[in-house]
């Protein structure tokens, strides 16, 4: 279902020339210097969406996801809340 999802969000993003990379990314420390690409620092162009499998305490029970933005750096991302999602 994950696979066809991906595929799905890829061909319509496609369609407005924005190009989908999709990784399994471990929580945890990043170790800037790695070779692993979701430990490396976003370029200005890049957005990063999170699918989480829990949301903090402080969330609404209705929430679905959040979005962050730095705005100094112009970097931003979202995440969804898979149970929420789905539920």
């Amino acid at each position: 279902m994950l696979l066809r999802a991906e595929k799905e969000a890829a061909a319509i993003l496609g369609r407005s020339g924005v190009d989908l990379v999709s990784l399994a990314c471990e929580v945890g420390t990043a170790d800037w210097a790695a070779h692993n690409p979701c430990q490396r620092e976003r370029k200005p162009a890049e957005f990063r969406i999170r699918i989480a499998v829990r949301k903090p305490a402080a969330a609404a029970g209705d929430t679905l996801g959040f979005t962050e933005l730095d705005e100094a750096s112009g970097f931003g991302s979202a995440g969804v809340y898979y149970p929420a999602a789905v539920g």
